[in-house]
C-alpha cells in the first residue's frame, strides 16, 4: 500500500499544472483583450488583433439592419473579406480595403474616460443602444460593445461592453465607421475628395431657398469639422456633416444616358440641389441633383459626360429643414476649456467656476465646481450631479428658430446675460433680448446671431427631474442643494414638482 507521502507528490504536480494553465489563460486573454494604456494616454477597453477576428457585425437600431463582415484566412496568412450584411447587393463590388479598415477600426475601442460604474444605462442612452457591435474571434470568443448617446459637447459617445456596468467614452468620430452600411463598402466613387485639402463647401437648394457657405477644417487627428460662415456663423449639425461627407465620397449606383428632352422627368432640367467643393489649391468640384424619385437621386457632375443615379440613403439629410442642418444648441463649450461662467438676470447674478482636468469631464469625480465661491459637488438620491445639471442647462440651450430679417435693438438692456471666461481669460458674452412673451433673440458680443430661443430654455422648473430645468431654475436648484444637502446628497422637495 502506497504511503500518503508518495501520493502527495503527483497530486502537488497536478495542482501546479492546473495553476500554470490558469495563469497562461489569464495572461493570454489579457494580451488579446486587456485594458492597455496607449501612448496618447487613452486606454482600450476592447482590443483584438485583426488576424484574431473571424467576423464583425453592427446592429443598427434605427434601420433594423445588421452589417456583417466575414474574415477568411488561408495557410499563407493572407486574408480576404466578405460583406454579408442585411443590405448586401448581389453582384456589387465591395472594396477589400474598406472592409479591412472597418474590421481594423472596430476590433479595438480606445476610451477616454470611465464615466460610470453603476450601470445607469438610461442616462447615457444605453438602455436602448443606437448600435451593438459584435466581435467574433477565431477562438470562438464573442464580445459585444453597446453604443449609446453622443455627449453634450459632441466630442464623445458612451459605451459599455457585454453585461458590464462600467460606462466609458469613445471619440464620436468612431460613429462614422459604426454607422456604415452596404454602400459605404462599394468600390465605385463619383468623387474622391481629399478632406485634408478641402477648403470650403457651398450648398443651396431651391425648395426653401437655403444657401450655405461652409468652412472646412481638417484636424491633426484626421477628423473633419464644418462651420457655416454665411448667412450666419454656426457649426453644421452631425446630419449635415454626414451629408457633406457622403457627397464627397459618393457611391454611384448606375450611370445613365438621358436625352435633354427627358431631363425634367429626373428633376434635372432645373436641379433642386447644388454642391460646390473648393480645394485649398483653388480646384472646384460641382454637382447638381434633382428631387428623389423611386428611391434614387439623379444628378450630374460638371465635367462628367454621363448622368448618374445614387441611392437616396446616401443623401440622407439633403431635404432636412434648415434648423436640423445646424448644431442644435446656441453654443457648445468644452468644460475642460472653461474657467468660469457669469450670469446676470435682472438685479441677480451668479458666478459658476469650473475645474475639469484635461483627461476628464463634468460628470467625473475629479471635476470640481463652485457656485459663488461655495463648493458645488452635490448629487441627488439617484446619483445625478447638480453641478453637471447646471452646466448642461447652460451649455445645452437649444435654438428655437432662425430669423434672418429681425432687427434687434442691442442698446436696450437684455433680460439675461451669460459670460464665458476660458482658461486663456478670453470672454465671450451672450445676451438674450425679448422677442415675444415666450421667446428671446440671442446676441453674441452684442451682435445678433440670427437665432431665437424659447423661454423654457432659460426659465423652467423641472420638478423632481434635474434634467428638465431651464438655466436660471437649474442655478436656483443647485443653490438650494448646496445649502440643504445632507452629506453631499440633496433630495428635491416634493412641493417643487
Amino acid at each position: 500500500m502506497k504511503s500518503v507521502k508518495s501520493l502527495l507528490v503527483p497530486f502537488i504536480v497536478l495542482v501546479a499544472l492546473i495553476i500554470g494553465a490558469i495563469v497562461y489563460f489569464i495572461v493570454d486573454n489579457y494580451n488579446n483583450n486587456g485594458n492597455r494604456e496607449s501612448s496618447s494616454g487613452v486606454f482600450d477597453v476592447v482590443y483584438y488583433n485583426t488576424s484574431d477576428v473571424s467576423a464583425l457585425s453592427v446592429y443598427n437600431r434605427d434601420s433594423g439592419n445588421t452589417v456583417l463582415v466575414k474574415c477568411n484566412g488561408n495557410i499563407d496568412g493572407y486574408f480576404t473579406y466578405e460583406y454579408l450584411g442585411d443590405d448586401r447587393e448581389e453582384g456589387a463590388d465591395y472594396s477589400q480595403n474598406k472592409l479591412y479598415t472597418f474590421i481594423s477600426c472596430l476590433s479595438s475601442f480606445y476610451c477616454y474616460s470611465k464615466v460610470s460604474e453603476t450601470g445607469n444605462y438610461q442616462e447615457y442612452g444605453l438602455d436602448d443602444p443606437c448600435y451593438v457591435v459584435t466581435i467574433s474571434t477565431v477562438n470562438n470568443v464573442e464580445t459585444k460593445v453597446h453604443v449609446g448617446d453622443v455627449s453634450p459637447d459632441g466630442n464623445y459617445c458612451y459605451i459599455y461592453v457585454d453585461d458590464s456596468k462600467d460606462i466609458y467614452t469613445i471619440s464620436s468620430s468612431t460613429l462614422e465607421k459604426i454607422g456604415y452600411a452596404s454602400l459605404d463598402f462599394l468600390e465605385s466613387k463619383a468623387l474622391n475628395i481629399d478632406f485634408s485639402e478641402l477648403k470650403s463647401v457651398h450648398f443651396d437648394r431651391k425648395t426653401d431657398g437655403v444657401t450655405f457657405d461652409i468652412a472646412a477644417d481638417y484636424s491633426e487627428y484626421g477628423v473633419s469639422t464644418y462651420t457655416i460662415v454665411s448667412p450666419y456663423k454656426h457649426p453644421a449639425s452631425q446630419f449635415f456633416t454626414k451629408l457633406i461627407t457622403n457627397v464627397a465620397s459618393l457611391e454611384i449606383t448606375d450611370y445613365l444616358s438621358i436625352d435633354k428632352a427627358d431631363l425634367a422627368d429626373y428633376g434635372l432640367s432645373n436641379p433642386t440641389f447644388h454642391f460646390v467643393y473648393t480645394m485649398k489649391n483653388g480646384d472646384k468640384t460641382e454637382l447638381y441633383f434633382g428631387l428623389s424619385k423611386d428611391g434614387y437621386y439623379y444628378g450630374y457632375l460638371i465635367g462628367m459626360d454621363n448622368y448618374f443615379k445614387v441611392a437616396d440613403n446616401q443623401l440622407t439629410g439633403i431635404e432636412l429643414k434648415e434648423l436640423s442642418l445646424i448644431e442644435e444648441n446656441v453654443f457648445s463649450y468644452d468644460e475642460r476649456e472653461v474657467s468660469s461662467i457669469n450670469c446676470t438676470y435682472g438685479d441677480q447674478t451668479f458666478k459658476f467656476s469650473v475645474k475639469v482636468p484635461d483627461d476628464s469631464n463634468i460628470f467625473s469625480d475629479d471635476a470640481s465646481c463652485e457656485l459663488d465661491g461655495r463648493k458645488a459637488e452635490v448629487i441627488d438620491v439617484k446619483g445625478r450631479s447638480f453641478q453637471a445639471a447646471l452646466y448642461e442647462s447652460i451649455n445645452g440651450i437649444a435654438i428655437g428658430g432662425i430669423d434672418l430679417d429681425a432687427k434687434v435693438d442691442t442698446t436696450q438692456k437684455p433680460v439675461l446675460t451669460l459670460s464665458f471666461i476660458d482658461k486663456d481669460y478670453k470672454i465671450t458674452e451672450y445676451e438674450f433680448f425679448v422677442r415675444t412673451d415666450d421667446s428671446f433673440y440671442v446676441c453674441r458680443d452684442n451682435e445678433y446671431m440670427n437665432f431665437y430661443v424659447y423661454s423654457r430654455e432659460l426659465f423652467f422648473n423641472g420638478g423632481d427631474d434635474p434634467y428638465a430645468y431651464g438655466l436660471w431654475d437649474s442655478y436656483e436648484l443647485l443653490r438650494a442643494a448646496i445649502s440643504d444637502n445632507h452629506s453631499g446628497v440633496y433630495e428635491i422637495p416634493k412641493e417643487t414638482t
